[in-house]
């Protein structure tokens, strides 16, 4: 499990990637760059988004099809 100040880091990585593409990314794009940057899995990424969910900076859909998960739009709010 990453430490608290790497956990913040990637959140904020998560914002900035979805900053320099005009406040929305497709799922894929965004954990593209984690997984090839920092190993990031799948089950970490979730979390991740859930996180900023609940901390209300970030919407996606909740409800979609297990295999068009990668083509759900993550948007700032």
């Amino acid at each position: 499990m990453p430490s608290p100040k790497t956990r913040l880091e990637r959140l904020n990585e998560i914002l900035r990637i979805l900053e320099e593409r005009g406040g929305k990314a497709r799922f894929k794009e965004v954990y593209a760059v984690l997984a090839l940057k920092h190993g990031v899995t799948r089950k970490t990424f979730w979390d991740y988004l859930e996180t900023l969910k609940t901390a209300g900076k970030i919407d996606y859909p909740t409800a979609f099809l297990r295999h068009q998960e990668d083509d759900i739009e993550i948007r700032i709010v």
